[in-house]
This record gives structure tokens, sequence and C-alpha cells, in this order.
């Protein structure tokens, strides 16, 4: 059904999902044509047929290793909620928000994204 809904999607669409920016979404769609990057959908088979026996979520607070997690406020696809479980759960980790970006804050908040990321591993 993920599939079906997926496929059945207009690339228009997904960058509304997906990007805040237009004009950088359509930089990116350009970017996937012209290096025909395709979605082959073995991730997410690989990851449908052999489910995790311990859901990560319950694993969470597990994980010793320093995180910096970074949500676009915009992101549909996996937001604020889930990045705030995460956060919570995890005991070691620094949260970004990107204010002008969705589920790609590297690509619509690049300068921001590269000094957050170099301050996370400077520190």
């Amino acid at each position: 059904m993920y599939g079906k809904l997926w496929n059945g999607i207009d690339g228009k669409t997904v960058d509304l999902l997906l990007f805040e920016n237009q004009d950088i979404a359509q930089l990116n769609r350009k970017f996937w044509e012209e290096s025909k990057l395709i979605n082959t959908g073995l991730m997410l088979e690989a990851l449908t047929t052999n489910p995790a026996s311990f859901p990560l979520i319950n694993r969470l607070k597990e994980i010793p290793n320093q995180t910096l997690l970074i949500t676009g406020i915009f992101d549909r696809n996996t937001g604020l909620s889930i990045s705030k479980i995460i956060h919570r759960e995890l005991k070691c980790s620094q949260w970004e928000l990107f204010y002008k970006s969705a589920h790609f804050p590297d690509l619509e908040e690049t300068s921001k994204f590269v000094s957050s990321v170099i301050n996370f591993l400077d520190s």
C-alpha cells in the first residue's frame, strides 16, 4: 500500500511534502535527474521484510553516543513530533531546529546546517 501511494503521487506533490522552498525543490529534482538517482525501494523492502525484533524506540535510552538531531520545522515526513520523542529518549542528544526547512535542511538552510554539524563535531 505504501508503494502504491508513493508511486501514484506526482513529483510536484512530493516536493510540497519534502520542501518548504519550492525553488530548492526544483534544484534538488534537477540534481536527481542529472545524477540519474532513483529510489529502488530496496531499503523499504529490507525494513519491512526484516523488521527489528525490538523496536528502536524502545532502545533509544540505551544508546550512549552523542547525537545531533536536525529537524526542519515544516517536515511533513517525520517532523517535530518524532524528533521530540527521539530527543527525549536519547540521553546524549542535541536538537537543532531549522525554521525555514522541511525534510531537507541541508539543502534549504545549507549554511546553518554546515555550521551546526561542525559545531557539534567540534564539541
